[in-house]
């Protein structure tokens, strides 16, 4: 079964945190419904935080978009992640991070 939040506003606190999250990432709910086989009208609801419990589904949103299901839990997101991230929010800019990575490596080879 899954955990119910203790109040409304746990379920409203994790829905902004699921919002910014894939804003910060330039996901649309289209794409995050895509990727994670989850309706977009249900993330939309879980966004506005009209959620009772901490659904697998929520679950599924959550663990996509780096974001902790509680206050509490530590949100760890690997430098490959976060770069995975921005190229699948915006592919255009996949030359640019590669310039940028590339200049980085350059940066950091000549400095060993």
């Amino acid at each position: 079964m899954a955990e119910r939040f203790k109040t409304p506003e746990d379920a409203l606190r994790l829905g902004a945190r699921m919002r910014a999250a894939r804003s910060e990432a330039r996901f649309s709910l289209t794409y995050v419904a895509d990727q994670t086989g989850v309706d977009p009208g249900q993330i939309s609801k879980m966004e506005r935080g009209l959620m009772v419990t901490l659904s697998p589904n929520v679950q599924k949103i959550c663990t996509f978009l780096h974001v902790p299901a509680f206050p509490g839990q530590v949100r760890k997101i690997g430098l490959g992640t976060r770069i995975d991230a921005l190229i699948a929010g915006a592919p255009s800019s996949e030359a640019g991070i590669a310039k940028l990575i590339g200049a980085i490596e350059e940066l950091v080879w000549r400095g060993s």
